[in-house]
């Protein structure tokens, strides 16, 4: 279970808590603006998280569209999975494409919005 957890904080970690951010950019706009989705959802309801971080790829350059579609495919899975540890387990051989995405969103960030993302 400790390793689904160590995935659930690295998914977010593409949410952080955002600060500084002085990208003029619609991206760097909805990077801030969604940067409440940062939280891990106590009750295991990722549906906000999602919604907030579709929009936030809505709004990413293209560069950046393929890191957002695997985080959104990830939370959609773990939302789907609701908790059973057998899913959730099956959801950790996925950490190998989720943490470059969450990463590379993350350098994107501060090198090119100002924004700076802090993960778990």
């Amino acid at each position: 279970m400790r390793k689904v957890a160590a995935l659930a904080a690295v998914m977010t970690i593409s949410l952080g808590a955002l600060t500084a951010c002085s990208g003029s950019s619609g991206y760097c706009s909805a990077l801030k603006d969604n940067s409440g989705a940062a939280s891990m959802p106590q009750n295991g309801d990722f549906g906000p998280v999602i919604e907030k971080a579709k929009k936030v790829a809505d709004k990413a350059p293209a560069e950046q569209k393929a890191h957002w579609t695997v985080l959104i495919e990830f939370m959609e899975k773990f939302q789907a999975a609701k908790g059973d540890p057998a899913k959730t387990a099956a959801l950790a051989g996925e950490s190998a494409k989720v943490a470059p995405a969450s990463e590379a969103i993350s350098k994107y960030a501060k090198d090119e919005c100002k924004v700076e993302i802090k993960g778990a």
